[in-house]
């Protein structure tokens, strides 16, 4: 956990916030304590977020759907305020490790682990589903280990059972190597089975420390998941046929949760002394490091002067580490004197990223690539945790007069240090305008105009300005006269299809001249892009794509290509969330 930044609030309802937990996509999480005591990890949505219409229609029927949660398995939805200015909910907040933090940490489960962890996630499971909401991103780092059993946490991305807006076309919700072939492909609804495979999934990874797909890229590992069998190799011989079960590749021959509790019972699921020693100490040594926090008072008027922030006690600024997006402390797990060393292992739910340990309670958005920190979060490794004398609640040592020039002297080497980066980025900014100033041909200056916006009906192609059609003079190659236009059809990745819109108008490569769109057939739901013209021949082009405003889809950046074909129809490409999405367009 790191100390409350500048920026930070100092409460946030009736929380007064001791320090911040990490972030996610959806904005940050604090560590917070009402004026009864009660320990919560607080999560506050991003300013920009906060202004989104959509986003605070989404944000509000997920936390209600949240909210209908119970039981001794899930982490509760406490408190929420969904219209303030900055939307935030609070979570009960549990000392643990996360599942995925332990094995990296500590190895492989042992059986007499796996068995009651199988079944307090099942028993998590039902009792999600009684309150008709799908999870839909259940994997190791949203399983919470403590004392008295598993904990599924992070609701960020659950979904009432019969809301059928899932999310914008184009977005890959959930984690690829838990994701079930009918959350893949969109061709069923997504209902309670997804989350009874992705229990398999995450028993398979508790066992042996990799998931059943394997580990790697997200396109690699989504087809292993459609097409190939789950990897069971590390299981107990008694948990084989469960977690089998689970993966099975039809939702309608999955086990239900209560089936899965029930043949866990059989198998004896006693919670007494389930955790082995290691990971039971590094629980306990999580618990005492937050003894050790002072709140102080809640204030009537919160101050907004950073020097209100509570002090941290330098047990747990020494422990920060890198914080990911799940509102535990991301600290090393302090060593064990007889314990071997280990090696850390992927989890292939989180493809691509760092495999250092990333606790629990996260605030997910369910995109890939948008659970790390957002700017202003300190993502640097700090020092190790060193064992200590434990501190009574409420006291805490004054800095020493060495400790507090030392840190001022910090201060200034940081601000000496941003100043000199400004200054290189204004520089550098000033040189590449004026290069390109210099090297822009003069008929083709001050040309582009606006792209449409993403809301407007794309019924006809518009009309090409004058000054537009000067790109065809300048020394830039300028979009084919075959090309403008609009063009519609549809196309597939093989397992999902879209209707496909694209609107054209004249121009030069290097502006952004048309708008382009995927519409699922199943989700009837729309991304909306505008497009940059990168390439362009008479028999091809190619165009990039920019997400418009309040697009959530994954698709910015992204590359498509347009080939005329002999019967005036273009052949359509696009690079999709898992393989190539390809049609045939016709103008209209």
């Amino acid at each position: 956990m790191l100390p409350l930044e500048s920026g930070d609030p100092v409460t946030i309802g009736p929380y007064r916030l001791l320090g911040v937990l990490g972030a996610g996509g959806m904005g940050r999480v604090y560590l917070g304590r009402n004026a009864g005591g009660r320990t919560v990890a607080v999560k506050v949505v991003r300013p920009d977020l906060s202004d989104d219409p959509e986003f605070r229609t989404r944000f509000r029927r997920e936390v209600a759907a949240a909210r209908r949660v119970t039981g001794a398995h899930a982490v509760p939805v406490l408190d929420a305020d969904v219209e303030a200015e900055r939307p935030w909910l609070a979570t009960g907040y549990v000392a643990g490790l996360s599942l995925r933090e332990a094995v990296d940490s500590f190895g492989p489960l042992p059986e007499s682990a796996l068995v009651p962890l199988a079944a307090g996630l099942a028993r998590a499971l039902a009792d999600v589903h009684a309150a008709g909401v799908v999870h839909r991103d259940l994997k190791p780092s949203n399983v919470l280990l403590t004392l008295d059993g598993p904990r599924l946490i992070d609701f960020g991305i659950a979904r009432a059972a019969d809301d059928g807006t899932l999310t914008t076309t184009g977005t890959v919700i959930g984690s690829p190597g838990y994701m079930a072939p009918e959350h893949i492909s969109g061709d069923a609804p997504v209902g309670p089975a997804v989350d009874v495979f992705a229990l398999g999934g995450v028993l398979v990874y508790a066992a042996s420390g990799s998931g059943p797909f394997g580990s790697g890229d997200s396109i690699p590992m989504l087809w292993r998941v459609m097409q190939e069998p789950a990897r069971l190799d590390g299981l107990p011989a008694a948990l084989r046929p469960i977690a089998g079960a689970c993966l099975d590749k039809q939702p309608g021959n999955r086990p239900t949760p209560a089936d899965v509790e029930r043949q866990c019972v059989a198998l004896g699921d006693a919670w007494s002394g389930w955790l082995p020693g290691p990971i039971l100490e590094a629980i306990s040594r999580q618990a005492v490091m937050l003894l050790d926090l002072d709140s102080g008072p809640v204030p009537h008027d919160p101050p907004v002067t950073p020097h209100s922030a509570p002090e941290l006690p330098s047990t747990l600024i020494a422990s920060a580490g890198r914080t990911g997006a799940t509102g535990h402390p991301n600290t090393p797990v302090p060593p064990i004197e007889a314990s071997p060393p280990t090696v850390r292992r992927s989890d292939p739910g989180d493809a691509g990223r760092s495999s250092t340990i990333t606790p629990g309670h996260s605030l997910n958005t369910g995109i890939p690539g948008q659970t790390g920190p957002w700017p202003g979060t300190p993502t640097q490794q700090l020092a190790p945790w060193t064992p200590r004398g434990h501190t009574p609640a409420g006291a805490h040592t004054e800095n020493t007069p060495a400790q507090r020039n030392s840190s001022r002297r910090r201060l200034v080497v940081i601000g000496c240090l941003a100043v000199l980066l400004v200054a290189a980025a204004v520089i550098s900014a000033t040189l590449a305008f004026r290069s390109a100033s210099s090297d822009r041909p003069a008929s083709a200056a001050g040309t582009e105009t606006p792209v449409e916006t993403a809301g407007s009906e794309e019924t006809s192609a518009p009309e090409a300005t004058a000054a537009e059609t000067t790109a065809a003079g300048s020394e830039l190659p300028a979009l084919p006269a075959e090309y403008v236009g609009t063009w519609k059809g549809t196309a597939t990745d093989g397992l999902a299809t879209y209707d496909i819109a694209v609107t054209l108008r004249a121009g030069a490569v290097g502006t952004e001249l048309g708008t382009a769109s995927n519409t699922g057939r199943t989700s009837g739901l729309t991304c909306r892009r505008a497009e940059t013209l990168t390439s362009a021949s008479d028999s091809a082009i190619t165009l990039r794509a920019r997400l418009v405003s309040g697009a959530t889809c994954v698709d910015d950046g992204q590359s498509s290509t347009l080939t005329l074909n002999p019967d005036h129809t273009v052949a359509y490409s696009m690079t999709g969330p898992i393989g190539a999405i390809t049609g045939t367009l016709r103008r209209q």
